[in-house]
């Protein structure tokens, strides 16, 4: 009884984790060194026996144990010999147990602990012992690049711009019948207002159209810029679009994670400036980047939109992530 309840219990330390952006080649390279290889299956093989015993009976003397012996008889409590035959039947089965990558990750989260191979990054000062090349882990906020945010607004509300706008439409030619009908000052403020609808309307497809281009050039890149946000610092991830997917970016952007990767530079300095805007054509852009920054302060007056700050103030670390998980 004692020995059932023993393993009816749950294992004491286990700590399983998600992970929801997860660099696979990664993985299996650091996976590979720790274990000298990966392997992908596990083979378990159980066998099960059944056993049939038949007696045979017959009188005998007492004081022959050596022939009693070889003959396989036994003695019963009557002075009677009997031996005894079995017949055994075994069955193998073969059980095959597939990894994931979640399951290879928790087992390398594992063999990092028991190594003591990952740094824990909490505090600013702890930035003060990082060097290039470290394998730290730190929980914070995934928060997308500027530059990705007006993007992704502008995407969202531009079909209701076409819908309840203008926008969509070639402007229609002043009626000149009706102008000159009216007052040559009220002719003079028609052309203006027809003008500057037609301007703004211009202007909004302009910057409609370098949207979509901006977007397909970092698109382009195999790489995203990604924030991570803790308490006390921010490090500017270079996450692989093969395995940011529009999944895993639903789940991660504006939640609380803990991160996994590799650290490419540190910068200790409360006064640095490090941009975070450094893919595509709008990197060599400073009115670029000015342009889409006054785009979103007036967008702000119909959605909720910040204006973004593609500079990261403070100290902060640049890093590779390995896997974003919780």
């Amino acid at each position: 009884m004692a020995e059932n309840e023993s393993r009816k219990q749950e294992p004491v330390g286990i700590r399983l984790m998600h992970p929801v952006y997860l660099d696979t080649p990664m993985l299996l390279s650091f996976l590979a060194t720790l274990e000298n290889g990966v392997s992908f299956t596990t083979e378990i093989s159980q066998s099960q026996g059944s056993g049939q015993a038949n007696e045979f009976g017959g009188e005998g003397e007492v004081g022959l144990p050596s022939l009693v012996s070889m003959l396989g008889l036994n003695l019963g409590a009557s002075g009677k010999y009997g031996r005894t035959s079995s017949h055994e039947n075994s069955a193998e089965q073969r059980f095959v147990r597939e990894h994931t990558a979640a399951s290879l990750f928790n087992r390398l989260y594992a063999a990092l602990d028991y190594h003591q191979a990952l740094k824990r990054v909490d505090l600013v000062s702890d930035l003060a012992g990082l060097k290039a090349g470290d394998l730290v882990e730190i929980s914070g906020v995934v928060e997308e690049s500027p530059i990705e945010i007006i993007l992704d607004t502008v995407d969202r509300i531009w079909p209701f711009v076409e819908q309840f706008t203008d926008v969509g439409d070639t402007a229609p030619p002043l009626n000149r019948a009706a102008l000159r009908s009216m007052p040559k000052a009220q002719q003079e403020a028609a052309k203006a207002q027809a003008e500057a609808a037609r301007k703004q309307t211009d202007e909004m497809r302009g910057g409609r159209e370098i949207m979509k281009l901006l977007r397909e050039d970092l698109q382009e890149s195999p790489v995203v810029d990604l924030l991570f946000v803790s308490e006390e610092s921010t490090a500017v991830m270079t996450a692989s679009r093969e395995f940011f997917s529009e999944a895993a970016k639903a789940t991660l952007i504006g939640g609380t994670f803990n991160l996994i990767g590799k650290v490419t530079g540190v910068n200790l300095e409360y006064d640095a400036k490090t941009d975070i805007v450094r893919r595509g054509a709008v990197a060599g852009m400073g009115p670029m980047v000015d342009s889409i920054q006054e785009m979103a302060t007036a967008m702000s007056e119909f959605v909720q939109v910040e204006r973004p700050d593609s500079i990261v103030h403070g100290p902060c670390m640049q890093i590779i992530p390995l896997s974003i998980f919780i």
